[in-house]
């Protein structure tokens, strides 16, 4: 497409050559009336004025910008390829799905002061078992403490069938899934979607050691003992009895506080947990047997739970993180 610019001197040029043939050619050799030449000089005239009015190039033409060549050959291959291959010649960049209320769900990442902040929750507690301890005259550890090698291998040994219930409930009772299902995103959360077993293992190790001393010498050494010691002194309770009760009572606290969903299930998960660690507490009379069975279920479960997580696929983790959300 060609252009053509009509500018004041162009106007002004194109008005005098007319009238120049015309006086040179003399009135009879016109071939046009008077009308129609006062007309055609009424025209020229207005449009004298303006291309002295309005700026240069106002009555060019411009031709449509061209497309750019990439977009061009994409419309011709849209119109010629079904659509599973135009989106396969420029696909677009993958963004993950909305979460909730529209906004995206960033994967977590393993990060140190995540994992601090994970070995902080459960030493809140020891300020005030602490305090408790110390003026109730509660003996938290357990009249029999001792961290010799056989507490340790007593504790690791009454861990093995808890460790097989907890790992092996969800196939036996298939409610039990949610539970497995919040012990994966507590894992997402603490250690990271990405496979690392060293630093896995690093941080369950402390995550672990933390929640077994602070939460035994809380719910069991300092709670369960002073139940017990209450209910021998002001109901008159045997020991069996008290230690009974002591035990059920704790469990449904310890319960209660480690609840992370909403369904009875981890509510009844956990609080058969405390069970266990007041039952043995209450038998050896040493805190530091519940302490190792509490550590090695953490340790064994974090890491269980981090291998499974990594394992499956992005969109299974984000189902995690859209699940808790």
């Amino acid at each position: 497409m060609t252009s053509w610019t009509l500018g004041p001197a162009g106007a002004y040029s194109l008005w005098s050559v007319s009238q120049h043939k015309c006086i040179r050619n003399g009135h009879t050799d016109c071939h046009v009336s008077t009308h129609a030449r006062e007309k055609e000089m009424r025209r020229r005239l207005l449009l004298l004025l303006a291309a002295l009015v309005l700026p240069s190039g106002a009555f060019t033409p411009r031709p449509a910008a061209p497309a750019p060549r990439r977009e061009q050959q994409l419309r011709s291959l849209s119109r010629t390829l079904p659509v599973a291959c135009t989106s396969a010649v420029d696909p677009a960049p993958p963004r993950p799905p909305v979460a909730m209320n529209g906004m995206y769900l960033p994967l977590p990442e393993f990060e140190w002061p995540v994992v601090l902040f994970f070995m902080a929750n459960p030493l809140v507690l020891l300020p005030v078992s602490a305090l408790a301890a110390f003026c109730f005259k509660i003996k938290w550890a357990g009249l029999l403490f001792s961290m010799g090698p056989s507490a340790a291998i007593t504790g690791a040994l009454l861990a093995i069938p808890l460790l097989a219930l907890s790992l092996l409930a969800d196939r036996v009772i298939p409610a039990l899934a949610e539970v497995t299902q919040a012990s994966k995103c507590i894992s997402l959360y603490a250690i990271g979607s990405r496979f690392a077993p060293l630093r896995a293992t690093a941080a369950a190790l402390l995550i672990s050691t933390c929640a077994a001393v602070a939460e035994e010498l809380a719910f069991r050494g300092c709670l369960q003992t002073g139940i017990v010691t209450v209910l021998a002194k002001v109901a008159a309770l045997s020991s069996g009895g008290a230690a009974a009760i002591a035990v059920t009572l704790q469990a449904l606290v310890f319960g209660a506080l480690h609840s992370y969903s909403s369904r009875y299930e981890y509510l009844a998960t956990a609080t058969v947990a405390g069970l266990a660690f007041g039952a043995v507490f209450a038998a050896t009379s040493n805190i530091y047997v519940p302490m190792v069975m509490h550590f090695i279920m953490d340790v064994v479960g974090f890491l269980a739970c981090h291998w499974q997580v990594t394992q499956s696929t992005e969109a299974e983790q984000r189902a995690l993180l859209v699940s808790d959300a």
